[in-house]
Formats: structure tokens, C-alpha cells, sequence
């Protein structure tokens, strides 16, 4: 007797027995700790009547509960899933058959389905009741965190990749960001890009690092690689621009081989002379055990079926695609009938799953994705970070608050007070604050990117593979495609717009989105010591880049203490009285701290000072008062942490990358009421001329701009000549005396407390440059000021 149908009902009410339907129930309770998806599958004995799968349609879509019913009376024939990733498993279903016996179920799931067959009144092994011949079988699928939608668990030793000739970057660059988002893809390359330096803007990419080879004097062409982050990925310099090929070696992991990625464009009608430049690249490149090669060659002549051609060139082409010995995996055409987007591997089984998809844009070229086999090495990152989001500043404050910062600052010198400071707030941390560690995350689906859209995009897959197999026309993807497209830019501008209405209210979500649109990320390159050997190591590049930033210092300019003219510290000594530090002003200073900014080297971070600066107000105080008075600046004060910010020219090349300092947060402070003394003085005093714009407040070089065309158009429109001069002084930040500085200092009169300060903030600094968390040597600044400082 049938009771119930072969349905799992969440309700644990029973269908009406007249209701003969079997359909699969996705199951997905979530609560505040687990989120769990149970796929609870059962059929009856009219399962194997052959229509199982063309009859599957979707059901209802829950915010907790969603359901596929199999409905083995209709006659439909469109597989229309919510989710696409259900694909497989209904797959498995054909597979399995009846014949085959049950499948292996796993014991938590199974005592699941169990349970839900006994609260609607069955039995778990009553097939009388059911009117199943078989076990219940259960397939427990994985959620995914942050998103509602099941995503597909994909072996960890291989990389899904995307490959597209996209005939201009130029308004693709939205859709092409959604797709991959919405595959997860690993790697994506792009030929044609058409892009040139000017299109730093639009090529950022979240959580992928951009790998690119722009033509150069001409329009079009152009090739580009973005890699996820995590990978540890090494572009490798060809020395020749005129073939357009990018190489990428992908680390293997342990003792697994590099992957090393080609992507290539070929223009219709290359020369032989440039063909053979590409085939050197690819002698060098094949090396590695294993290489992929994709890109358009533009081979309209070149049977691959066969592997003949007509032309000598393509014949030529051949020869050293087989020398190589490289294998192209690619069979469906790719634009307009003809097979001009190739996938080369050289090694079999390295490649796999390769699939033709739809056209990115109005591009006439179809996508291809593939799978590369082989276990890649993630980046690990080796910098620990404070994790606030975890902070408890309640109990923070109260640690801090119980010092009798008074008491134990009374009697100590300015080096000692910094000291138990910095002791006593980092202690307090260690209990308050917990550390984590950066690890390469993945790209964030972009803000526009809504539930909509990601819809959308899967249905513009899923339309495509049924025009595939015959079940949709053309037209039907078209219009699907179009849609999607213009839903993704208007997504976008809407988005955008919304955020220039509000800049007034929320500036800091304007200026971050406008910040990441800025750059795409990219990795520093090995460098060229002065041997001329080339490093690879993260700590070698960081003592590398150290050496040649300490080697710009002049030893000549520093002014130790004691060493410089007693008229610097005696000269109008007395004319201002001794300097007063107000709490308020500190105070303000803490209020005011951008907490988005990073420490030190002594590990005090501005987000601290800001939640506690009602606390840290007077020992802040009560050690900036005695630094001015006594001229004594801390050791910690004057330690930097050096980012090295590649400027232009080759990437190898330690020149070309200018050093910013990251200083103590709390030595910022200090500096930041010395700048404001100096400069009121030497404004007052009418010290800088009205033509300055540089370092002051209001001005800027727009201002500058603005001033200086005004006078040549006026003397233009008077009909004089012009004449204009530039000046610029090299490694000015790195070079510029010591000495020379307190002479001018003290030519505009400063009181003996500040000229002293200032010298002996500008004697004995150090620093060491950091690169992916590594440290290099400390090294001695003998000359110049900290970029980054807020004196320098």
C-alpha cells in the first residue's frame, strides 16, 4: 500500500496518495554555528521507464528550502535546475540504473533520511509502504561560505582556467569580471586585448594578479594573464617586444613541476622572421615538464585532424609545434567555423576537460575552458596581523586604564617613558587584541555583481548548452547574451553613480572603490643584485633593495650629536619660552587618526591609539612635553619599516623603485606638533614666499598649475615670448644634508628647544625593507628624510 509518495518532506505532513509525483528535495538548515545542505534522493520502481532526466524540472527556490521535482507524467524536455552545479550529480542518477544496486550513502546523511522517512509515518526498509525496490540513497553536498548557492568542490590539484580573444578590452572588462567570478576560474587568458598604458584604470581585477604584454606604436593586439593571488606565479622575461607572447611559470608544489603558461597572439599576416622569434620562445619555454600553450595563431590553412597545412609558413608552424613535441587539444571551431584558438600541451593528461563556450561581449572569437592537472604551490603569506574584528577594547581599556601612567612616568627620561609605554600598551594588546595571519584570500565579488546578475549569467550558460544539443535556436542565446550584458553595465553605473551622489555622506566607500579601480596587483619581479645575479627569494629582494637604497646616502651630511655649530641651539634661544604641550591638542590628534593606515615597527597601531585615546592622552603627553624640552628623541621613533613602489622602467632593476617608510605611529604624533610649530613660525614670520605651493596647507600642484598658466597665457596674449625652464633634483628625499637643513632652520630664527629636536630626530636613523612580510637587514639612513614621515 502506498501511503505516501517517495517525496522527503521537511513539514512531515504525507502527500495525498492520489499524488503519485517522484521528486528530489534539497534540504538546507542553517543556524548560527553550522550550515548544512542534505540532497535526499527516492524514487519508486517506474524510475528506470527511460524519461527520468528529459522530465526533470525545477521547483520552488527558498531562502531555506528548495525543491526539484522529477516528473515522470509530463512531457517536457528542457532540464531547467536552480543550480547549475546539480548537473553532475543528476548525471550519477542515469548512471547508476537500477541494475546497478544502491549506491555507497554516508551514515550522518543516511540516518537523516532515515528519520525524515519515519516522522512521515514509513518505515526506513518498508518498500511495501514505498514501493521502492532499493536503500534510500543520500548524497551530502558541501555549502559554501558567504553564498547561498552550492558551489562546486573541485580537486585542489588542478587549476580551471578561461581563455577568450576578446577583440578589445575596451567595455568587456565588466562581463568578463562576472564570469569570472561566477566560474571561479584560477587563471584567465585574453588575446587582443587592445589595450595600452592608459588602461591601468580599467584592468584591475580583485584578488588576481595581472600579467600583460600591450603592442606597442600601433593599434590592437595585446595579451594578458590575470592568476589568482594565492598562486606563487613568476612572470618570465622573452627580451623581445615584438612577438606578442607572455610566459608565466606557475610554482609546483613541493617536489611537483612548474607550469608554465604561455599565451600568444599571432597576427594574420606575421613574417617569418618575427615566427621564428616566437619559435626561439617556445625552444626556451619548452624545458619545463609542463608547459600550456593557448592563444590565437591565426592557422585558417592548417588541418589539425591530419596535421597538414597549406601554406610554408603554417608547415613551418607545424614542424616546430611537433618538435616541441606539444599536442593541440582543441577540435570545435572557434569563430565563424574556423579553428583559430588553439590549446597546446606537452605533456598527456596535463590538460583536460576542454570545452567550447559562449563569446565574451560582441566578440566574434568563443570562450574555451579547461582544466590544467597539476598541484600548484599557494602562497603563504608570513605577515601576522592584529584581527580588530575580534578586539575586545572593553577589556583593552580596563588593562590600560589600571597603569598609574603618572607615578611610573615621573623621573624616567624620554627613551625610558616611550619604552614602558610601548611595553605596557603592547601587553595589553597581547590579552585584548588577537593576531591572525594574512593569508591570499579570494577575489570579492564586486558590490554590482548582485543575486540578479548571477542568476543571469547562468542562464545565459545554461541556454547556450541546450543551443548546443539542438534544444535552443541562435537567437534564443543571443538574446539571453545580450541581456546579460546590458545588465551587467547598467549593474556597474548604477552602482558607481550612486556612490558619486553620496561622496558628500560616505566618502570613504567613494574613495575605496575609486582606490581599488586604480591598479591591478602585481608582484615584484626577481631582481639584478650588483653581481648581476639574479634573485628570486623574498629575502634576498629585500636585502637587495636595502643595499641599493642605503648606498644613495651621503655618510658626509649626517650631523651626530655634538657635532654640529653651537649656534644652531644658541641663536635666539629664549625668543619663544619654553614649549607647552596641551592634552586637547593630543588628544585631538588621536581623535582625528586614519586607522585605514599601517604601524610601525614597534607595533603600536593607530586603531588602538583612536579607541583609547581618552586613555592614552596624558602619557602621550607627558612624553611628547619632556622629548621637546629635553631635544630627546626615542630610538623607536626613528626606526622605519621601507615598502619598495616600483616608479618605471625594468622590474629587475633595484633603481627603479622608490622607498616609503612606515614610522612609528606615536613618533607621527610628535612630529605633527613640531610641523605645526615650525610652520606657524616661519609663516608668521613671513618666511615663505606666496609662489610656494609644495607642503602647505591649501596648495598643492593644481594651485601651482593654475598660477603658472595664468602667467604665460597673459604673456602670451601680449604677444612675448616664453622661455620655461625645469628643475628637478635627483634622489633629493634620499640626499639632501643634514646639516644643510638645520642651517636653514636656524636662519629663520626657531628657538633652541625645536632646532635641537630636529636634529637629533634627523641623527640615527635605520631601516630595512619588507617584502611579502619578510625583513631584511637593518641599515643606517645617514642622510635625506623619511619618505612617508611627516617632516620628510
Amino acid at each position: 500500500m502506498n501511503r505516501v509518495s517517495s517525496s522527503l518532506l521537511s513539514n512531515g505532513k504525507a502527500r495525498p496518495q492520489d499524488e503519485r509525483l517522484n521528486y528530489v528535495e534539497l534540504y538546507y538548515y542553517e543556524d548560527s554555528k553550522i550550515a548544512q545542505r542534505y540532497l535526499a534522493m527516492y524514487w519508486q520502481k517506474n524510475w528506470n521507464n527511460g524519461r527520468g532526466k528529459e522530465n526533470l524540472r525545477s521547483g520552488t527556490c527558498g531562502a531555506h528550502r528548495q525543491s526539484f521535482k522529477l516528473d515522470l507524467k509530463g512531457e517536457g524536455n528542457n532540464i531547467r535546475l536552480a543550480h547549475e552545479t546539480l548537473r553532475d550529480d543528476v548525471s550519477r542518477l542515469e548512471g547508476a540504473g537500477a541494475s546497478e544496486g544502491t549506491r555507497p550513502v554516508s551514515p550522518r546523511c543516511e540516518g537523516y533520511a532515515r528519520a525524515q522517512l519515519k516522522s512521515n509515518g514509513v518505515e526506513p526498509g518498508d518498500t511495501e509502504a514505498t514501493g521502492a525496490k532499493r536503500e534510500t540513497p543520500v548524497k551530502h553536498l558541501k555549502a559554501h561560505k558567504g553564498c547561498s548557492s552550492m558551489k562546486e568542490t573541485r580537486v585542489t590539484a588542478q587549476l580551471k582556467c578561461l581563455y577568450t580573444n576578446a577583440r578589445s578590452m575596451g567595455n568587456k572588462q565588466e562581463e568578463l569580471e562576472a564570469i569570472v567570478h561566477h566560474e571561479n576560474c584560477d587563471m584567465v587568458a585574453i588575446t587582443e586585448t587592445w589595450w595600452e598604458d592608459s588602461h591601468n584604470w580599467s584592468a584591475t581585477m580583485d584578488g588576481y594578479k595581472l600579467f600583460r604584454r600591450d603592442r606597442r606604436g600601433r593599434r590592437g593586439g595585446g595579451v594578458a594573464l590575470y592568476v589568482r593571488e594565492s598562486l606563487d606565479s613568476l612572470e618570465l622575461d622573452d627580451g623581445d617586444d615584438r612577438v606578442e607572447c607572455l610566459w608565466v611559470r606557475i610554482r609546483g608544489k613541493a617536489n611537483k613541476a612548474d607550469i608554465v603558461v604561455g599565451v600568444c597572439y599571432r597576427p594574420p599576416k606575421q613574417d617569418e622572421e618575427t615566427d621564428e622569434l616566437f619559435y626561439k620562445q617556445l625552444g626556451e619555454a619548452s624545458r619545463s615538464l609542463a608547459l600550456v600553450l593557448v592563444g590565437d595563431f591565426n592557422l585558417l590553412d592548417v588541418c589539425w585532424k591530419y596535421n597538414t597545412a597549406e601554406r610554408k609558413q603554417s608547415r613551418r608552424f607545424l614542424e616546430r609545434v611537433a618538435d616541441n613535441f606539444l599536442t593541440q587539444l582543441v577540435s570545435e571551431p572557434t569563430r565563424e567555423g574556423a579553428l583559430l584558438d588553439l590549446l597546446f600541451a606537452n605533456r598527456e593528461g596535463l590538460v583536460s576537460d576542454v570545452m567550447v563556450g559562449g563569446c565574451l561581449g560582441q566578440s566574434d572569437h568563443k570562450m574555451r575552458e579547461f582544466l590544467i592537472r597539476g598541484e600548484a604551490a599557494r602562497g603563504v603569506s608570513k605577515t601576522a596581523t592584529l584581527d580588530f574584528r575580534r578586539a575586545d577594547f572593553g577589556l583593552f581599556r580596563r588593562l590600560v586604564e589600571r597603569v598609574p601612567w603618572e607615578a611610573a612616568l615621573m623621573g624616567k627620561g624620554v627613551q625610558e617613558g616611550s619604552t614602558f609605554f610601548k611595553e605596557e600598551v603592547l601587553k595589553a594588546q597581547e590579552q585584548a587584541v588577537p593576531r591572525c595571519r594574512k593569508t591570499s584570500r579570494r577575489g570579492r565579488r564586486p558590490a554590482w555583481l548582485t543575486r540578479e546578475l548571477w542568476l543571469k549569467l547562468r542562464k545565459k550558460r545554461r541556454v547556450y548548452n541546450l543551443w548546443k544539443k539542438g534544444r535552443a535556436t541562435q537567437e534564443d542565446y543571443k538574446g539571453v547574451e545580450k541581456l546579460c550584458r546590458e545588465k551587467i553595465r547598467r549593474a556597474k553605473a548604477e552602482l558607481e553613480l550612486n556612490l558619486a551622489a553620496a561622496v558628500k555622506d560616505n566618502k570613504k566607500h567613494f574613495f575605496k572603490y575609486i582606490s581599488s579601480q586604480r591598479r591591478a596587483k602585481e608582484n615584484l619581479q626577481p631582481l639584478v643584485d650588483g653581481g648581476g645575479n639574479t634573485v628570486i627569494k623574498d629575502e634576498e629582494k629585500a636585502e637587495v633593495l636595502n643595499a641599493f637604497f642605503a648606498s644613495v646616502f651621503n655618510s658626509k651630511t649626517n650631523c651626530s650629536l655634538g657635532t654640529q655649530p653651537l649656534k644652531l641651539e644658541d641663536r635666539d634661544g629664549d625668543q619663544n619660552g619654553a614649549p607647552i604641550i596641551q592634552g586637547e591638542m593630543v588628544s585631538d590628534l588621536l581623535h582625528h587618526l586614519d586607522t585605514h593606515k599601517s604601524m610601525g615597527p614597534d607595533e603600536i597601531h593607530p586603531r588602538v591609539l583612536k579607541e583609547l585615546a581618552d586613555v592614552l592622552t596624558k602619557p602621550l603627553s607627558i612624553i611628547y612635553q619632556q622629548s621637546w624640552l629635553t631635544g630627546e628623541v626615542p630610538a623607536d621613533w626613528r626606526l622605519a619599516n621601507v615598502t619598495p613602489i616600483f616608479k618605471k622602467g625594468r622590474k629587475e632593476d633595484p633603481g627603479n623603485y622608490r622607498p616609503v617608510s612606515l614610522t612609528s605611529v606615536p613618533g607621527k604624533l610628535m612630529e605633527q606638533i613640531m610641523l605645526s610649530a615650525i610652520t606657524g613660525h616661519v609663516e608668521n614670520n613671513q618666511g615663505i614666499k606666496p609662489s610656494q605651493h609644495g607642503f602647505r596647507k591649501g596648495r598643492s600642484c593644481l594651485t601651482n598649475l593654475i598660477s603658472f598658466y595664468d602667467k604665460v597665457t597673459r604673456l602670451v596674449d601680449e604677444g612675448k615670448a616664453v622661455d620655461v625652464v625645469y628643475l628637478d633634483f635627483s634622489k633629493a628625499f634620499d640626499m639632501v644634508s643634514h646639516g644643510v637643513l638645520l642651517e636653514k632652520l636656524a636662519a629663520h630664527g626657531l628657538d633652541r628647544c625645536t632646532l635641537r629636536w630636529v636634529k637629533n630626530w634627523l641623527d640615527g636613523w635605520a631601516q630595512r625593507v619588507v617584502v611579502n612580510g619578510v625583513y631584511s637587514s637593518w641599515r643606517p639612513v645617514t642622510s635625506g628624510v623619511p619618505q612617508g614621515s611627516v617632516l620628510g
